[in-house]
C-alpha cells in the first residue's frame, strides 16, 4: 500500500474512533431523544460514576404512570440513590402526552411502546461505554401494565415488577416470551383503581405460562407496611424463578415508600425501591 493510502486508512480509523467516542454516554444525567414510529421519544438516563469502573453494568427501566413523567417517577422512587451506591444504570423513559395526560398506550398502540423500548435498548447498547449485563423493567400504575407487556415481548428483560397496575387481556397477544422471568407484584389493598383478582391473574400468568411453574409457585406475602421487618425474598421449592406477590395492607394507589406520598408521611416503612434492588441483586 502506498504512503498516501496508509495515511488515508489511519485518518479513517481515527475518524471512526472519534465518532464512536462522541456517541458514548458519560457519568451523570443525560436525556436521549430520537424518533420511533414517527413519534419523538425521550428518556432520562442516570449513570453513576461507579458504573463506568465495572466490566459490565445492570440496567433498570423505571416507567411512570398516567399523568406522571420521567422526572416525577425518578423523584418518587429514588432509584438514583442505590444506583450510585451499587453502580447500576437507571433509565426513566417518557410516555407520549395524549388526551391531556402523559400515559403509555396499553390498548391498540402497545406495539409502538414495545418498539420504543427495543430502540432504546439498542441505543443504550451502542452508547454505554461498558457492556450491559442484565436488563430489568419496573412500572407504576399504567406504567406497570406496559412494563409487564414489554417483558412479555422482549426477551432481553430478565425481570419485571408491577406496582399498582398489571397486564390485562388486551396485552396478552404480545406475550410471546418463553424464557424464565423474575416477576414481582405489589398491590395496596385500598387501591381504588385496581382490583386484586386482576392483579393476581397477571402474576399467575407469568408464573404458569412464562415460567412454566405450578400455580402454587406464586408466593403471596401479606405485609403491614408500617412494620419494621421486611420479609425475605424466596422461591418456591419446585420453581427456581422468583414469582412474588406483595399484598400491602391499607396502602392505596401509590409507590410504596415513595418520597412524596401521603403514605410516607403516615410512617410507611416498606420500600418498593429497596425490595426491587434486593430482589434483582442490583
Amino acid at each position: 500500500m502506498s504512503g498516501l493510502g496508509v495515511v488515508a486508512l489511519v485518518a479513517f480509523w481515527w475518524w471512526s474512533v472519534e465518532q464512536s467516542t462522541a456517541n458514548q454516554l458519560s457519568a451523570g444525567t443525560t436525556t436521549l431523544s430520537f424518533v420511533v414510529a414517527g413519534l419523538d421519544r425521550t428518556a432520562t438516563v442516570y449513570i453513576p460514576p461507579q458504573a463506568l469502573d465495572n466490566d459490565s453494568v445492570d440496567l433498570l427501566f423505571v416507567l411512570h404512570g398516567t399523568g406522571g413523567s420521567a422526572q416525577k417517577i425518578r423523584t418518587v422512587t429514588g432509584f438514583d440513590v442505590p444506583a450510585a451506591e451499587r453502580g447500576f444504570v437507571v433509565v426513566y423513559p417518557e410516555a407520549v402526552a395524549g388526551d391531556g395526560d402523559s400515559h403509555w398506550q396499553v390498548t391498540s398502540e402497545v406495539r409502538k411502546e414495545i418498539d420504543f423500548f427495543q430502540a432504546l435498548l439498542q441505543e443504550l447498547e451502542q452508547q454505554l461505554p461498558v457492556p450491559i449485563k442484565n436488563k430489568y423493567i419496573v412500572g407504576m400504575s399504567n406504567g406497570a401494565t406496559i412494563a409487564q407487556a414489554a417483558a412479555c415481548a422482549i426477551n432481553e428483560f430478565v425481570g419485571v415488577v408491577a406496582v399498582a397496575g398489571s397486564l390485562g387481556p388486551q396485552q396478552l397477544p404480545y406475550c410471546t416470551r418463553k424464557h424464565p422471568l423474575l416477576s414481582l407484584g405489589m398491590y395496596g389493598t385500598e387501591d381504588p383503581f385496581k382490583k386484586e383478582p386482576e392483579f393476581v391473574t397477571a402474576l399467575q400468568y407469568f408464573t404458569t405460562e412464562v415460567n412454566q411453574c405450578e400455580p402454587s409457585a406464586l408466593l403471596v406475602t401479606q405485609i403491614d407496611v408500617s412494620g419494621e421487618v421486611r420479609p425475605p425474598i424466596s422461591t418456591h421449592e419446585t420453581c427456581p424463578t422468583i414469582n412474588q406477590f406483595y399484598r400491602l395492607e391499607g396502602l392505596g394507589h401509590v409507590w410504596p415508600g415513595g418520597q412524596y406520598t401521603k403514605d410516607r408521611q403516615a410512617g410507611v416503612s416498606f420500600s418498593a425501591t429497596d425490595t426491587i434492588v434486593e430482589s434483582f441483586e442490583l
